[in-house]
């Protein structure tokens, strides 16, 4: 497969939207690291040379004014598991425990109401 140019830079001044295409990742050169299928905005510059054909613009023009918008956004929720014997785990919204060590149920209720 040859990789061709599809945007010369003098076409793409100021801060523009992009979405990486194919699989992998990259690093921009302020050190972002950019995944597959990720929209992030961006300097045509601050692409690698080796990756600018992987990205596709989805908005040109500067947009520095536009408010970011926070994607995923969700608040963390914590609750006790059962683990099993009376013991019990701290877990986040993931279901990943946040605590080290299984605790009591008095020790895990106590951490519960620090959160």
């Amino acid at each position: 497969m040859q990789r061709t140019k599809k945007l010369e830079k003098e076409s793409l001044p100021g801060i523009m939207r992009f979405q990486k295409l194919g699989g992998g990742t990259f690093h921009l050169k302020d050190g972002r690291r950019i995944k597959p299928m990720q929209v992030f905005e961006s300097t045509w510059e601050a692409i690698p040379d080796s990756f600018r054909d992987l990205v596709k613009v989805l908005e040109k023009g500067d947009t520095p004014n536009k408010p970011k918008i926070v994607e995923n956004f969700s608040i963390p929720v914590y609750a006790m598991a059962h683990v099993g014997a009376g013991w019990y785990n701290v877990i986040n919204a993931q279901g990943k425990a946040i605590n080290e060590k299984k605790l009591r149920k008095a020790e895990a209720e106590e951490m519960l109401e620090k959160l």
